[in-house]
């Protein structure tokens, strides 16, 4: 398993999906101020968006989280 952030994953898979912070606040409802801080490690998503994002982005949570591997995305 590599050795990303929570924040790091966050920000890997929203700009694969193409998506700009504002763009994901909006889908979330949440500030993109409260993605920013994901983002950049300051905080973490409450689980409920935890959950919305895993689903946006096809992954797990724990992989979101760094507890588990993902063949797509770990080699």
């Amino acid at each position: 398993m590599n050795n990303m952030t929570t924040g790091q994953r966050i920000a890997s898979r929203r700009k694969l999906a193409n998506l700009s912070q504002e763009e994901i606040s909006q889908e979330l409802g949440v500030s993109r101020q409260a993605v920013s801080k994901w983002e950049s490690d300051a905080g973490l998503p409450d689980i409920d968006n935890l959950i919305t994002l895993s689903k946006r982005f096809g992954v797990s949570v724990g992989w979101l989280l760094g507890a588990e591997k993902d063949p797509a995305f770990d080699p």
